[in-house]
């Protein structure tokens, strides 16, 4: 089985040493590759696997199974890369990395969502609900009852209340603070630092103490 690692950036390095502690890929692998964007081709001779330009996904045999590991920052770059596979009439598994040093539900770790990636130190309450490639980010906190729709970033040492519902493809700026049964729209940005006390049903950048739209 080949297995594909999307992103060259530090997060797709950083997303890499969680599939290595997770067992899911291996440091000594001759079937693992990254997938880089054309603009990032210069970074090629940087990766610990050899890499392939994402045009020449077309190269690949139909019938061969992938093991696809999105490991891109962005909630939206995620969501195309998923959306460019899926069309692409191959095999592809996305599986759920978990660090072994992140506190989540026994259940979350045996059926989590195709493509969740928790990182190191993060904290997962219970009946927490995430959609499919979701990335909970280092010292990050989900409480009770949140639920995370697909796509969804939250950035390092982010807390989610209780109850809170975090729309698709938004991202949660570093050290932010979404408190108990807010929801936040679809595609909005949260600022780092941010604290979100209400609801926000528009979509946007919000920044400050409480959380107000740019």
């Amino acid at each position: 089985m080949t297995t594909l690692i999307f992103g060259a950036g530090g997060h797709a390095l950083e997303v890499l040493q969680i599939a290595v502690r997770a067992g899911v890929v291996s440091l000594d692998s001759r079937s693992t590759s990254f997938v880089v964007a054309e603009k990032g081709a210069d970074r090629r001779s940087a990766l610990p696997f050899p890499s392939l330009i994402e045009d020449e996904l077309a190269s690949l045999d139909p019938r061969e199974p992938v093991t696809a590991i999105v490991a891109v920052g962005s909630s939206g770059v995620r969501a195309r890369i998923v959306q460019k596979l899926d069309a692409a009439g191959l095999v592809v598994t996305y599986p759920s990395l978990i660090d072994p040093s992140a506190v989540v539900p026994t259940e979350l770790r045996e059926r989590a969502p195709a493509g969740l990636v928790v990182f190191p130190l993060a904290f997962v309450s219970e009946r927490v609900v995430f959609g499919v490639h979701c990335h909970v980010n280092v010292a990050s906190s989900i409480s009770h009852e949140a639920r995370l729709d697909d796509f969804v970033t939250v950035a390092p040492r982010t807390t989610v209340c209780g109850r809170a519902v975090i729309g698709a493809a938004s991202f949660l700026g570093a050290s932010s603070t979404i408190i108990d049964d807010v929801h936040v729209a679809a595609g909005t940005v949260i600022g780092a630092g941010a604290v979100v006390v209400r609801t926000i049903d528009e979509p946007g950048t919000y920044v400050g103490v409480p959380a107000r739209r740019t």
